[in-house]
């Protein structure tokens, strides 16, 4: 593993990969491949912003710190105004802390090397916002329902429909801290059918309604 990064030195990092393992460029490789062989090296890239064309559009999705934009920009117009006014600047610095992180594929907890597995979470990854069912997954990945939750079970330790629960739930989430949405949007928005459905899920996943959720982010978001 190597320690998170900021975003402008990601592309070193990739660009250093050969050097860095040895390994000589190999144009018959398929992409897939080289893909996979990134992943498995570089096991925690972090950039320090969402930018979504940056990270998504990098040859291994990066995760980004989703900042608290709006409380930041609260913050310093409210400090100008201070200074403005002929008043001190405080004595320390203000912490805002993010609102969350937007995991991809550099992130990722497992090194995973099954070829199927590695479609079925890209899938998952990038459709669990959708009313996907497990099937759909399976069929992307190219096996059986059973073989998938096999392999599944095996390598992650949780079955398929777990883990596009937890892609919409991690959705969910940031919908109720960073937006104003409505509850039947959010529900629409992170692949549940209905709100009552997804009251449901999260009560059970988190012990509190989504709107209690939304309130206590909220409260603890700085002033």
């Amino acid at each position: 593993e190597v320690s998170p990064l900021g975003v402008s030195q990601v592309s070193v990092v990739f660009g250093d990969f050969h050097r860095l393992t040895g390994a000589t460029a190999n144009k018959s490789q398929p992409h897939s491949q080289q893909n996979q062989a990134l992943s498995l090296f570089f096991r925690q890239v972090l950039s320090q912003s969402d930018d979504d064309v940056l990270c998504e559009a990098a040859q291994i999705p990066i995760s980004g710190v989703r900042v608290a934009a709006s409380v930041i920009g609260f913050q310093a117009a409210k400090l100008l105004d201070h200074l403005m006014r002929g008043l001190k600047p405080p004595k320390q610095p203000l912490f805002i802390a993010p609102h969350s992180i937007a995991s991809r594929q550099s992130t990722d907890t497992f090194a995973v090397r099954d070829p199927a597995l590695i479609k079925a979470l890209s899938f998952i990854r990038q459709q669990a916002t959708l009313p996907v069912l497990v099937s759909d997954v399976a069929k992307h990945a190219g096996v059986s329902r059973r073989a998938l939750e096999r392999k599944f079970l095996e390598v992650l330790l949780r079955s398929p429909a777990e883990e596009l629960r937890r892609h919409q739930l991690d959705r969910v989430r940031q919908l109720l801290t960073e937006t104003d949405l409505p509850m039947p949007l959010v529900a629409e928005k992170s692949g549940f059918g209905s709100q009552a459905y997804l009251s449901a899920i999260f009560r059970k996943h988190f012990n509190q309604t989504p709107m209690r959720y939304r309130r206590e982010a909220r409260q603890r978001k700085p002033e």
